[in-house]
C-alpha cells in the first residue's frame, strides 16, 4: 500500500514529536515520518483510513491539516493494442494480395471505381 501524506504545520522538533505521539499507536500504523520544514506528514501502514488520521490530527493538536495522498494506488494504466492495427492491416494487405493473384491469373487489372459528384439542380 502506498504511504499516506498530510499536509501541516510542521515547525519544530516538538511538534514532530507531538505529531508522530498522536498516531503512531493507532492500529495499522507502522511508521510516521513527519518532515519539519517541509510540512508533510508521511504515514506507512496496512488498513489506514486517511480521514481518520486527518480527524485525529486536528482534534488532539488543534491545527488544521490537508490529505495529500490517500494511500490507494491508482489502477494500472493498460497498454495501447497495436495487435488490433497489426491484424487490420494484415487482413488489408491480404485482400490486395488476392486481388493482385487473381488479376495476374485473368489478365484482368483491378480499377479503382471513384465516386462520380452528385450534381443537384433546382428549378
Amino acid at each position: 500500500m502506498a504511504p499516506i501524506v498530510l499536509q501541516m504545520e510542521v515547525n519544530s522538533m516538538g511538534c514532530a514529536n507531538k505529531i508522530e505521539k498522536a498516531i503512531k499507536k493507532m492500529p495499522g500504523v507502522t511508521a510516521v515520518r513527519p518532515r519539519v520544514g517541509e510540512g508533510r506528514v508521511v504515514v506507512e501502514g496496512t488498513a489506514v483510513d486517511a480521514e481518520a488520521l486527518r480527524a485525529r490530527l486536528e482534534s488532539k493538536l488543534k491545527k488544521p491539516v490537508v490529505v495529500i495522498s490517500t494511500g490507494v494506488e491508482p489502477p494500472p494504466m493498460q497498454a495501447p493494442r497495436p495487435a488490433r492495427r497489426a491484424a487490420a492491416n494484415a487482413s488489408a494487405a491480404a485482400g490486395f494480395t488476392a486481388a493482385v493473384r487473381r488479376a495476374a491469373a485473368t489478365g484482368v487489372l483491378p480499377v479503382p471505381v471513384r465516386a462520380q459528384p452528385v450534381h443537384f439542380s433546382f428549378i
